[in-house]
């Protein structure tokens, strides 16, 4: 009897056992561009392989923890905020698949991803913290080594002898194998060198490149090994030597990896610009516009407060016992004092009430970065929402957001906060954010 107790147990184990190592897992791949990040908050790519290694279909969300420099749990504790993104996934039986986030994220970051069940439980946990390697990365996309070998070879020599000093201190260089599917997956970059045929990139995959240019990077292009004309044609109608503006960054291109025009996006006034710390000081023009633009709040002003404290310091006082006086029972100071201050409390209340929205208010002010070649532009939206009461509100985005962290941009920016102080950002096919709106 005790034997077959003791195989019912280790029986119940094993399938114990069984079923947790059926649980769907995760495990961050890679952040940022082949490990390099930015000095200072910028959109980022988080790479995480999940995994089912059931014989079962499983749906999993997928949550990554952006924290400044400490951990989830030591965060909470410190009432200190962190950044949540969260996807769902559904995988089928013994399925693997790549899963790439947005996060806005920097050096000295914490990143924690988790992967939960439908219940809320926890399947697998990782975390990295991120540490930014010198040099501005030089992103070289080409068919083969050997021509990225030259291409690095032409930048780290080429120009005068001051450039080549400069390029020895403050650059690096990065063969990307795997071009992204996203922006915001160049973006480490501060150029992006494209030397081979596009022909042979997805659609996603060009255009994250030009989406790339457009938000502010540097985009060159080897013409002779690109080999397709339609790519960014109406910028492809001048010269090769003459830099062109594309939204917010540059494109360059170059006959080939060995010619002067080559040389030109990275030499001279080109070369310092890539040196230079990336400031995104255009991050600023939605509170700009919506200082200017959206919904006016009409709060009380100081000098209306204190002119109510006069008053009532008047009423209250000097005023309330001379009438008491004259009535000849100071003695119901003790009734009226109180029926006053009250009275002053209704009307400061009815005053601030009627200033206050009656509805739930949306301002959502849009900055188009674009140029005169093409009608595609890179947008910078802000949102703001304004509540009467408290009250949970879902504001539909448009697909591949990056949502940008209140507590790293500047003042008026975008800001969906939780009690805690974090936010919580939610994405799906077209990402929608879902948080608690305060008063």
């Amino acid at each position: 009897m005790l034997r077959r107790i003791r195989a019912a147990s280790i029986a119940t184990l094993c399938a114990f056992g069984s079923a947790t190592a059926a649980a769907a897992g995760g495990l961050i791949e890679e952040i940022g561009l082949q490990g390099r990040i930015p000095g200072t908050p910028e959109p980022l790519a988080l790479r995480v392989r999940v995994t089912n290694p059931g014989t079962t279909s499983q749906a999993v969300e997928l949550v990554a923890d952006v924290g400044s420099g400490r951990s989830q749990a030591r965060a909470t504790e410190q009432s200190s905020s962190v950044d949540r993104v969260s996807v769902e996934v559904s995988l089928g039986p013994r399925e693997s698949r790549l899963v790439d986030v947005p996060i806005f994220s920097g050096s000295g970051d914490t990143v924690e991803v988790a992967v939960l069940d439908r219940s809320g439980r926890v399947l697998e946990r990782d975390s990295r913290e991120l540490v930014q390697r010198s040099g501005a990365v030089m992103a070289l996309l080409c068919a083969e080594e050997a021509v990225c070998q030259a291409a690095e070879s032409r930048i780290s020599f080429g120009g005068s002898e001051e450039d080549r000093v400069a390029k020895r201190r403050g650059l690096a260089f990065e063969f990307v194998r795997q071009p992204a599917d996203r922006w915001w997956g160049w973006n480490p970059a501060h150029a992006v060198v494209v030397a081979a045929p596009l022909a042979s990139l997805a659609a996603e995959q060009r255009e994250a490149l030009e989406l790339y240019a457009r938000h502010g990077g540097v985009l060159v292009l080897v013409e002779e090994l690109v080999r397709d004309r339609e790519f960014l044609s109406p910028y492809r109608a001048t010269p090769t030597a003459s830099p062109q503006a594309l939204g917010l960054g540059r494109l360059y291109r170059a006959a080939s990896v060995s010619g002067a025009d080559f040389d030109a996006a990275f030499t001279g006034a080109s070369l310092e610009s890539l040196l230079q710390p990336r400031i995104r000081s255009e991050m600023n023009e939605p509170g700009w516009a919506r200082k200017r633009l959206a919904t006016s709040l009409d709060f009380p002003s100081l000098g209306w407060l204190m002119g109510c404290l006069v008053v009532y310091i008047v009423v209250v006082g000097p005023l309330n016992f001379w009438a008491l006086r004259r009535l000849g029972h100071v003695e119901w100071a003790w009734v009226t004092v109180p029926i006053i201050a009250v009275a002053v409390g209704v009307v400061l209340y009815g005053a601030s009430a009627a200033r206050r929205p009656a509805e739930l208010l949306v301002d959502q002010v849009a900055v188009e970065w674009m140029d005169d070649a093409s009608p595609i532009a890179a947008i910078d939206l802000g949102v703001r929402l304004v509540s009467p009461a408290r009250a949970t509100a879902t504001v539909p985005l448009p697909e591949f957001t990056v949502l940008m962290s209140h507590s790293l941009l500047p003042k008026d920016m975008f800001s969906l906060r939780q009690p805690d102080g974090g936010r919580r950002m939610i994405l799906s096919r077209v990402p929608a954010i879902e948080a608690p709106v305060r008063q």
